[in-house]
């Protein structure tokens, strides 16, 4: 069985595809980040936006993607999350991901990592909302034959979607 099980009416080789291709190219960062030189973009993994405050505070899966950096196993509070995010917005962006390890120089300061798993595991519940989404017609019915489409066709229809908001 599969690490990451394809969404309903999608090929398994090509959600597969989709999970490592967007993992390479977006850039795995395991901190929070400013991804924008000009204005607040707080991002965390790969490519997952958290537009503010209030959306920390209503959505308990962003609590979940952070450790402590020096305590692994101590529990993270919300609280922890918003100062990391408020330190994050501080930061101008200027450096580059550290290849070996995720992360981004200006941002060492800051106290909470995600690891790969909780990275990935979130890339593909974005990719999986999207793509039900797209099912049901939220863009139209452009999709109502998804499940027989070819598997690279499928594989940029929901690459296609991942900066839409899950």
């Amino acid at each position: 069985m599969a690490i990451n099980p394809a969404p309903h009416g999608m090929w398994q080789s090509a959600w597969d595809y989709l999970l490592s291709f967007t993992e390479k190219h977006e850039a795995l960062v395991l901190c929070l980040y400013n991804a924008s030189k000009s204005t607040a973009d707080i991002t965390i993994g790969i490519g997952t936006s958290i537009p503010d405050e209030k959306f920390i505070r209503a959505n308990a899966w962003v609590k979940d993607m952070f450790q402590d950096k020096d305590d692994p196993t101590k529990a993270i509070a919300v609280e922890d999350v918003v100062a990391d995010y408020n330190n994050a917005l501080k930061i101008q962006r200027v450096g580059n991901v550290d290849p070996n390890t995720h992360l981004i120089q200006e941002y060492a300061g800051l106290q909470l990592r995600t690891t790969r798993d909780k990275a990935v595991a979130r890339m593909a519940a974005q990719f999986a909302t999207n793509l039900n989404n797209m099912l049901k017609g939220a863009w139209g019915h452009w999709f109502d034959e998804f499940p027989a489409f070819p598997a690279d066709a499928q594989v940029g229809c929901v690459s296609f979607s991942y900066g839409r908001p899950a």
